[in-house]
């Protein structure tokens, strides 16, 4: 399941774990551990400008977008007024307000 890594080959895009003070690659499936979901290209333009502001906060490490947008999904979806945030994003995204706000509410 993993194997030792020298900390100067991380490549971008694969998942690593720490155990007894060794880095370790984790090997996975992407089709059983990372779903593919459609994002729009402004949700993407944000998540590559947060991962920019992380690369400089993290000293250099740039977490992958995969991580970057499970984390926020995550979070937000556990907040009070997740579907709040959800039903104004698709009046905002749909054509029509009156037709939406008409599906929606």
């Amino acid at each position: 399941m993993t194997e030792p890594i020298d900390i100067n080959r991380l490549q971008e895009g694969c998942l690593y774990t720490v155990k007894g003070g060794e880095l370790l690659a984790i090997k996975t499936d992407p089709d059983d551990v990372m779903k593919k979901v459609k994002i729009t290209e402004s949700a993407l333009n944000e998540v590559i400008a947060l991962q920019r502001r992380l690369r400089r906060e993290m000293q250099g490490y740039k977490p992958d977008v995969h991580l970057i947008c499970s984390a926020l999904i995550e979070h937000v979806a556990t907040i009070e007024g997740a579907t709040d945030i959800v039903r104004g994003f698709c009046l905002r995204l749909f054509a029509s307000k009156q037709d939406v706000e008409k599906t929606f509410v």
